[in-house]
């Protein structure tokens, strides 16, 4: 029986309050936790039958929190007073992720009666089939706790497909009485615990694990017949494909099921019908109640939405809101319907009547012409005049959400006064400027920024220097992608967050030099990650870098930096003669005339100085393909040879000779990234990162496609399996 569990087994789903003390079914009388906290009563302690530490229910309570409902299963069969006790933190998460599962739980005589005496301990589900709703919207399921509703993948709005063979035993413990009367016979109890636990997992969705032998046992072909209301296998795919394509759902499913859920404070659903106008109009007069603290509505494939349905209920948020994720794909956008109103603030009943309200007093201010999922004037007097301020702490917004028109969430950012992280994506020009604007006057907490800039132009240094400096707090966490245009005024803005800095990434941000990037890592004392490459050939190749030069008598002081990702170049490689193109490598770091190892001695003591380091990425990213540019004619009509511009020559070698043994305190290091480096690694350096870094997981750019397997990498092979060595794409021929 295992008593106790690491932290890292601690629940990440919110566990149900403190269990009655005698039976599940009687919810008034409860176990006081914090008497638990305090110490016991001596009378506790001193009661004649308390035989063992495990007779106090407080601490009981404690230990079972840790448990993972595999242990717990077996804990509800030890007695009556532990099933009492462990039952509500057996029924406080629900995980159904595989199809097996999902019929097992929607089986007769399982889901419903099980779910009738034991929805009030459910807390929190996650499951990737929207149908799993049915059993639990039965008028004789009490959902009235749950807290968290969750489609982590994309949601399923049919049934999946019938497994072939699948676990049948439905009986579970939960079907007997639960009461602890004396009716329950406890022999039954006792003999029947071989089977039940493993009925208990099954509905529940949680692992269990079981031999061969078990497991062939207990498989066996699911009767359909069991299941009319479900779609059947002999269905093809493309039919299934086409009713979730359609929006054949009951899109009531969600909204009764926060209905019934008055608890309620997430909800996340991936892959949400954006274009569905009925369901986005229900979860704003959802919104509009007040309970939600978390919303996620993601869809990651194409989806048509309208600006006009999103601004509804981006003004459906209320104060108590703390998380707003909204997230469309790459290349989605918002339609903004000709003649819609899409004004930052909605028009008051005097406009929308055609009236001067010029003089109209306040309160009339807040009375808003709008349709019935718009918020109500007590909920619009909290966004706009009330003291109480707007819990929001983090907002995500992702893609085009305002298509052609204006920035429809910037109102809402303006109320967000508590708001410490956003992540935005901006489409338009003058955005940028409105968004720093917003952030300085309305946002004073604000001190994570991940913003991804899609104009496709670049931008002016000043308007980006204005950003960066547009946080009271200092940035911990910025991270800027396809920003073109990053000067001095940038790299200065960048340099008064050096004292709180925590990660700094610039991904396929060009203009930032070489003494920009070596400045940062020598005034930020306080960095963990940082990310500055860019690797696209379309439109810059390699523009940012660090030289090594700059490294000479000018140390780091990021010493608790893990994530390293920069291309450090300038060092001498008189090794090599030609690069990718066949040409002659030529200039002093390759033609001889500098000799030894003396600056990659330097990059080496200073990379070996980061002894939390944990990915160190020198190399690029993936390949551009789709530039015709690194396309080259070969001799043979029609065949193209695909040569990478990003290979680099004057980069560390990589070899115990030229200083490798200077990464020796590198102990954490579990990423390394040397793809399109010119290196010179052989058996000897395999062999000494084995044995110097204990923790190493992946080496990329070690093993490249289609090449001979060297001596090295069959070593690792045979004797490292546990390291990966993903194979990258190198150069290749090919026809078009």
């Amino acid at each position: 029986m295992i008593v106790g569990a690491s932290a890292s087994s601690l629940p990440t789903t919110p566990s149900p309050s403190c269990p009655p003390s005698r039976s599940p079914s009687h919810p008034s009388t409860e176990i006081s936790c914090p008497a638990a906290a305090s110490g016991l009563s001596n009378n506790t302690m001193n009661d004649s039958r308390t035989k063992n530490l495990f007779d106090i229910p407080e601490l009981l309570h404690r230990i079972c929190a840790f448990l993972s409902a595999h242990d717990l299963t077996r804990c509800v069969l030890v007695c009556r007073s532990w099933h009492a006790l462990c039952t509500p933190l057996l029924w406080s998460s629900i995980k159904i992720l595989d199809s097996t599962r999902y019929y097992q739980f929607l089986a007769p005589q399982t889901s419903v009666d099980a779910l009738s005496r034991n929805g009030r301990h459910v807390r929190s589900i996650t499951t990737l089939y929207y149908n799993l709703l049915t059993p639990l919207l039965s008028q004789r399921v009490d959902c009235s706790n749950l807290t968290h509703l969750v489609f982590p993948q994309s949601c399923r709005f049919t049934d999946p497909p019938l497994p072939a063979r699948a676990l049948t035993d439905y009986k579970n413990y939960h079907n007997g009485d639960e009461h602890g009367s004396d009716n329950i016979n406890h022999n039954d109890h006792l003999n029947s615990r071989a089977r039940e636990p493993q009925a208990i997992e099954q509905l529940l969705g949680t692992n269990l694990a079981m031999d061969a032998g078990n497991t062939s046992a207990a498989m066996t072909g699911i009767q359909q017949s069991s299941h009319p209301h479900l779609y059947q296998p002999s269905q093809r795919p493309t039919e299934i494909r086409a009713r979730s394509a359609s929006g054949l759902f009951k899109d009531t499913m969600l909204i009764e099921m926060m209905r019934k859920s008055p608890q309620l404070r997430v909800l996340t659903v991936v892959g949400f019908p954006f274009d569905h106008d009925e369901l986005f109009a229900n979860v704003a007069k959802q919104l509009v109640r007040g309970g939600l603290r978390k919303l996620e509505l993601t869809n990651l494939h194409y989806c048509e939405v309208k600006a006009s349905s999103l601004k509804r209920l981006l003004d459906s948020c209320t104060p108590a809101l703390e998380e707003l994720v909204l997230s469309i794909s790459f290349g989605s956008f918002a339609q903004v319907e000709p003649g819609a109103p899409m004004a930052e603030e909605m028009p008051t009943v005097a406009e929308s009547n055609g009236v001067d309200d010029s003089s109209a007093s306040p309160d009339q201010d807040f009375e808003r012409a709008s349709p019935p999922f718009y918020p109500n004037k007590r909920q619009r007097r909290d966004r706009v005049g009330s003291p109480r301020p707007w819990g929001m702490k983090k907002l995500t917004l992702k893609g085009n959400l305002s298509g052609q028109g204006p920035l429809i969430w910037l109102s809402l950012l303006r109320q967000c006064s508590q708001v410490q992280v956003i992540s935005v994506d901006i489409y338009a020009d003058s955005a940028l400027e409105s968004l720093a604007q917003a952030i300085r006057d309305h946002c004073p907490l604000a001190n994570e920024l991940t913003i991804q800039c899609m104009t496709g132009s670049p931008q002016e240094d000043s308007r980006i220097a204005a950003m960066i400096g547009a946080s009271s707090a200092s940035w911990k966490h910025l991270a800027m992608s396809f920003f073109h245009g990053l000067g001095p005024l940038s790299a200065t803005a960048l340099l008064q967050h050096s004292a709180t800095l925590e990660a700094l990434v610039l991904e396929e941000c060009d203009g930032v030099g070489s003494e920009d990037i070596q400045m940062i890592l020598c005034t930020c004392p306080n960095l963990k990650t940082f990310k500055a490459m860019t690797s696209n050939g379309m439109d810059f190749s390699s523009t940012v870098y660090l030289d090594a030069n700059e490294m000479i008598d000018s140390p780091w002081i990021c010493r608790s930096l893990e994530n390293l990702k920069v291309v450090i170049t300038g060092m001498a490689r008189p090794d090599l003669k030609t690069d990718q193109y066949g040409n002659t490598l030529t200039g002093p770091l390759h033609d001889g005339t500098i000799q030894g190892y003396d600056l990659q001695s330097i990059v080496y003591h200073q990379l070996g100085s980061l002894p939390k380091l944990q990915v160190l990425w020198l190399g690029h990213d993936k390949q551009d393909l789709d530039d015709e540019g690194n396309y080259h004619p070969t001799a043979t009509e029609g065949q193209w040879r695909y040569i990478d511009p990003d290979e680099q020559f004057e980069c560390l070698e990589f070899s115990l000779k030229s200083g490798l043994g200077l990464l020796s305190g590198l102990k954490d290091l579990r990423v390394l990234n040397i793809d399109r480096l010119r290196t010179r690694i052989g058996l000897s350096e395999v062999q000494w990162m084995s044995d110097q870094w204990p923790k190493l997981e992946t080496i990329i750019g070690l093993v490249i496609q289609g090449e001979k397997v060297p001596k090295h990498i069959q070593w690792l092979y045979d004797h490292r399996p546990d390291i990966e060595l993903p194979p990258v794409l190198g150069s290749f021929t090919t026809a078009f």
